[in-house]
C-alpha cells in the first residue's frame, strides 16, 4: 500500500508494519511467516531497514543521521569504513561552503566507480607537468563525479524513494451490515 495514502488516513501501525515488521529487508524476515503461525507478531523496534539504508548512504557522504526515539538529527562526520580520499577538495553538493575531501566507498554504485576514475585522473594530472587548462578540466570532471555520486546516494533521480517490499500483508474491510428483508 502506498505510504502517503496510509499516512493521510492515520494508519501509522500499518506503515510501521509495512516498513519494518514485514519488510523483506529486515533481519529475520525469512522466519516471520513461521513466527506469525506460532504467536501474534509484535511490531519490530526501530530503526526500519529503510532508515538504516538511508543512514549508511548519508554516512558515505559525510553526514551522520541519528534517531533518538522521537527525533532525527543530522551532523557532519567523517565517513566510516573504507574511504576514497579525493585528490583535491571540492564543494560539498549538500552543504554550502563546506568542502568534500573524502567519501565512503559504496561499491554497488556505478557513480562511485566513475568518481574513482575521475579522482585517479586528477591525481595523474596533479603529478605531471600539465597545462592549467587540463588541471581545470580534470577538476571539473571530479566535481561533476562528486555531484553525481552524492545524487546516487539518495536513490533514483537524487531523491529518497519511500517504499518497501513486504514479505506478506493482509487487509480487513469494515462494512456496514446489510439489512435483512
Amino acid at each position: 500500500m502506498e505510504y502517503w495514502a496510509l499516512r493521510d488516513v492515520g494508519a501509522f501501525e500499518s506503515i510501521l508494519e509495512s516498513f519494518n515488521l514485514t519488510s523483506c529487508e529486515r533481519d529475520g524476515a525469512e522466519a516471520l511467516a513461521m513466527q506469525v503461525t506460532e504467536r501474534e507478531a509484535e511490531q519490530a523496534p526501530p530503526p526500519t531497514p529503510m532508515f538504516v539504508h538511508v543512514q549508511r548512504r548519508l554516512a558515505a557522504g559525510g553526514i551522520r543521521m541519528q534517531f533518538t526515539g522521537s527525533t532525527v538529527t543530522f551532523v557532519r562526520a567523517i565517513p566510516p569504513g573504507e574511504k576514497l580520499t579525493l585528490a583535491v577538495g571540492v564543494a560539498h553538493p549538500w552543504m554550502f561552503g563546506a568542502p568534500v575531501n573524502e567519501v565512503g566507498a559504496v561499491s554497488e554504485l556505478d557513480e562511485f566507480h566513475r568518481l574513482c576514475e575521475a579522482n585517479e585522473q586528477m591525481r595523474r594530472v596533479l603529478a605531471g607537468n600539465v597545462p592549467g587548462k587540463l588541471v581545470e578540466r580534470s577538476r571539473g570532471n571530479l566535481e561533476r563525479a562528486v555531484q553525481e555520486f552524492f545524487g546516487a546516494l539518495l536513490g533514483p533521480e537524487g531523491r529518497i524513494v519511500i517504499g518497501s517490499t513486504v514479505a506478506f500483508s493482509g487487509r480487513t474491510v469494515i462494512a456496514p451490515p446489510i439489512p435483512q428483508s
